[in-house]
């Protein structure tokens, strides 16, 4: 009787990953590419009659913990491939960027 390979064991049909695992400045990149610039941003957000701090839902005196919170809980709601706006997912990304780069 022949032995099965584990999972774990098996080798993939893709070959070997050779990208850098959780390098956190490769990581860092990428959330800030994610990220709109400032002019998109003031476009996406020049006819919303709201400032970026009332879009995430946020006081005044909210820490950057506070707003990354409130900005990753409407992500989730509003994201297009969960059945949310695309038009408020868009708002939300320009007001945590015009946010995030102050």
């Amino acid at each position: 009787m022949a032995r099965r390979e584990s999972v774990w064991t098996r080798k993939s049909p893709y070959g070997k990953y050779k990208g850098p695992r959780g390098n956190p400045s490769t990581w860092r990149a990428l959330f800030e590419d994610m990220l709109f610039s400032r002019d998109r941003a003031l476009g996406v957000l020049k006819d919303c009659p709201q400032s970026p701090r009332d879009i995430l839902g946020v006081s005044l005196e909210a820490t950057m913990d506070e707003v990354k919170a409130a900005w990753h809980r409407l992500v989730l709601k509003h994201h297009p491939d969960h059945g949310g706006d695309r038009r408020e997912f868009e708002r939300v990304m320009a007001a945590y960027s015009l946010l995030v780069g102050q």
